[in-house]
């Protein structure tokens, strides 16, 4: 009897692990769905900016559906994207937390977009150049 309750606790602590790890994936796949977005379109690719910016709301939801139920531990969770740590209050409806999330991370986004352009005259160019070297560099043409 004693085995079969360490058997059902055991299982019950690997299947809780596991969840937690599938809500960062989402959490990470979110992030670099918005990012690769913003990249997508300063490189004058609007449909595969508009294809990553619904992949980031898709895995959003799904995350915000989770860090709702479990705030504090998701929140808190050194492997989330620090970006996206304590964003979640459970205190206003979904749509405005993942406009938090959102913003959150198009702000993060834009402020490499913006350091890229300080000593540069010709800023469109660059951020477009930076933007297109991003895209590339974080693979976003491969994230589904």
């Amino acid at each position: 009897m004693r085995v079969l309750l360490v058997v059902v606790v055991w299982l019950s602590c690997l299947s809780s692990a596991n969840a937690e790890n599938q809500h960062i994936q989402e959490a990470k796949m979110m992030r670099a769905a918005f990012r690769c977005s913003l990249w997508a379109s300063f490189a004058d690719n609007s449909s595969e900016s508009a294809r990553l910016q619904e992949l980031g709301f898709r895995e959003g939801a799904k995350y915000l559906q989770a860090a709702t139920k479990d705030i504090i531990n998701l929140n808190l969770n050194s492997d989330i994207p620090e970006v996206l740590r304590a964003r979640i209050t459970g205190v206003y409806n979904k749509d405005f937390e993942m406009g938090r999330l959102y913003e959150a991370v198009y702000s993060e986004a834009n402020a490499l977009l913006l350091n890229s352009t300080v000593a540069v005259n010709d800023s469109r160019s660059a951020m477009k150049a930076t933007a297109y070297s991003q895209f590339n560099i974080e693979d976003c043409s491969n994230l589904r």
